[in-house]
């Protein structure tokens, strides 16, 4: 954990125009944060400029991709 830390990842994705539906930022392993943040992203480009800008910012160690699930079919 580092001090500003999230205010780095929400300045640098507030420019991506996002629909972020769900943020949560919470303590991790040996020390660590974990920021997870589930939005719909519309193309595979944005995707790549949101994974660039958050590797630019110091601490982020990682980026996952997590696909989206399929809505579920009634009968």
């Amino acid at each position: 954990s580092r001090p500003n830390g999230l205010s780095d990842i929400t300045a640098a994705l507030r420019p991506m125009n996002l629909d972020i539906s769900r943020a949560e930022y919470r303590p991790g392993e040996n020390g660590d944060s974990v920021f997870e943040c589930v939005f719909a992203c519309p193309d595979r480009h944005r995707f790549e400029r949101v994974v660039k800008a958050l590797g630019q910012i110091y601490g982020v160690r990682r980026v996952d991709e997590v696909a989206a699930e399929e809505p579920a079919h009634a009968g």
